[in-house]
């Protein structure tokens, strides 16, 4: 016996968008969430941020709003995965519900971030040579810190704490105290890009396994005596296989 699974064109167009290994960094990138920190402590960690910072001195093209459309373009495909999810009449979690009742929001700030950072600006900050963020302007890294230490929650004490401590060993430019909070509002996009992300990939998952276990349930009320066979065709499928990689 060999179970012939339908195939679904969008389901595996949205499968490989997500896990192929073009876009395979889409996977593996954690949301921003890394231990919170008081004012005091963000303080030392702008310090120690600063002393790991090194810029280029040429010019390098601009990434960041690249970066901001690769996000919008993630956001967009998880919206209709979602969409084709409810119109299939399945049920979705509390955060993929979350993600829907706001995305006129997240679209809204995609649009003014792009409206106020002026095309080849980033161009003209100080460009990372090295780390997670090498190639980047050195304030949209500073803005990825503060996000994952405050956990999104940005106040002007800690982000006033983090800057003076950067400060006392990089001094940064007119140019880039002009753009944090532009820089925060394209560090919050990506965060919820990558939040996005592991929605759609635990959907993708979900449907998989909404799939064999009907087949199981189905072979078990009449052909009882093939489960083994329906096991090793799942074990050769598509969740096993990205189970396998995870």
């Amino acid at each position: 016996m060999k179970i012939a699974r339908p195939v679904d064109d969008f389901v595996t167009r949205m499968r490989e968008y997500f896990t192929s290994e073009s876009t395979y960094p889409f996977k593996n990138e954690d949301p921003f969430r890394l231990d919170l920190l008081s004012n005091a402590q963000m303080e030392s960690h702008g310090v120690r941020v600063a002393a790991q910072h090194e810029v280029l001195t040429t010019k390098q093209p601009d990434k960041v709003l690249k970066r901001l459309n690769d996000n919008e373009d993630v956001i967009i495909k998880v919206q209709e995965m979602l969409a084709e999810t409810i119109k299939e009449k399945q049920a979705i979690a509390p955060a993929s519900e979350w993600f829907l009742d706001n995305l006129y929001l997240i679209k809204e700030q995609i649009n003014i971030s792009r409206k106020h950072l002026p095309k080849g600006y980033s161009q003209t900050l100080p460009i990372l040579a090295k780390g997670k963020s090498a190639g980047m302007p050195r304030v949209y890294d500073i803005a990825l810190e503060i996000i994952s230490h405050s956990d999104g929650r940005i106040d002007l004490a800690n982000l006033t704490a983090f800057i003076n401590g950067y400060q006392t060993k990089n001094v940064l430019t007119l140019g880039e105290l002009w753009a944090i909070p532009i820089m925060l509002r394209f560090a919050i996009i990506e965060n919820i890009r990558r939040i996005a992300s592991r929605i759609a990939i635990d959907r993708l998952d979900k449907n998989d396994a909404i799939y064999w276990s009907d087949e199981f349930i189905k072979i078990a009320q009449t052909e009882p005596r093939s489960i083994i066979i329906a096991t090793a065709e799942m074990a050769k499928s598509d969740i096993a296989q990205q189970c396998f990689r995870s």
